[in-house]
C-alpha cells in the first residue's frame, strides 16, 4: 500500500480526534503536549490492536461499539451540564485520559481488521501519529480562534462526542446488521 493510502486511512482515523481538539478540556495555551499524547493513544491503539489481530476480534466486535456509544455520551452529557472547572484540575487530567483512550478505540478495532489486508509496519504508523497529531492540534487552534469566545462552547464540545459515540454505533449497527 502506498502512502497516500495509508494517509486516507490515517485521516479517516483522525476525524475523531480533530473534534475532539474542538472540545474546550483541550483549549491549553499551548497543546502540543495534549496532541503528541493524543497521537500517541491513537498510534498505540492502532498497533495493539493488529498485534492482538484476529485472536480477540470474536470476542469484543459483538460489543466495542456500546462501549464507545455510552463512554462518549457520559463524557460529552458531562460536559454540556458541568460548570467551569479549572482545566489544571486531576478531574480533568483524567477526564482527558479517558477521552483519548474512548476516541482510539476505533483504531485498536481497526488494527484488527487491517492486520489481515496490509502488513503494518512504522512507515504506517509514522503517517497515522503525523496526521492524528496534526488533526487534534488543528482542532485545539480552531477551537481557540472561534468557539472560545462563544459561550456555549462546552455543549457544542459535548454533542460533538456524542455525535461521534452515535456515528460508530450507528455504523456499526449498519455493517453488522441491526
Amino acid at each position: 500500500m502506498g502512502f497516500l493510502s495509508n494517509a486516507f486511512i490515517s485521516c479517516g482515523l483522525s476525524i475523531d480526534t480533530f473534534a475532539f481538539g474542538l472540545k474546550p478540556i483541550c483549549s491549553k495555551p499551548n497543546h502540543l503536549k495534549e496532541s503528541f499524547i493524543v497521537a500517541s493513544f491513537q498510534t498505540t491503539l492502532l498497533f495493539l490492536g493488529a498485534t492482538i489481530g484476529k485472536e480477540l476480534t470474536p470476542y469484543i466486535e459483538d460489543w466495542d461499539h456500546w462501549i464507545i456509544l455510552i463512554g462518549l455520551s457520559y463524557f460529552g452529557i458531562k460536559s454540556i451540564f458541568e460548570q467551569d472547572s479549572n482545566h489544571d484540575s486531576p478531574s480533568t487530567k483524567w477526564k482527558f485520559i479517558g477521552l483519548c483512550l474512548l476516541v482510539s478505540l476505533d483504531a485498536l478495532a481497526i488494527g484488527f481488521s487491517l492486520i489481515t489486508i496490509l502488513p503494518l509496519g512504522v512507515y504506517f504508523l509514522l503517517i497515522l501519529f503525523l496526521i492524528t497529531f496534526i488533526s487534534f492540534y488543528a482542532g485545539g487552534h480552531l477551537f481557540k480562534l472561534g468557539l472560545s469566545k462563544f459561550k456555549h462552547s462546552k455543549i457544542i464540545g459535548g454533542m460533538v462526542l456524542i455525535l461521534i459515540g452515535f456515528k460508530v454505533f450507528i455504523t456499526h449497527m449498519m455493517d453488522h446488521g441491526l
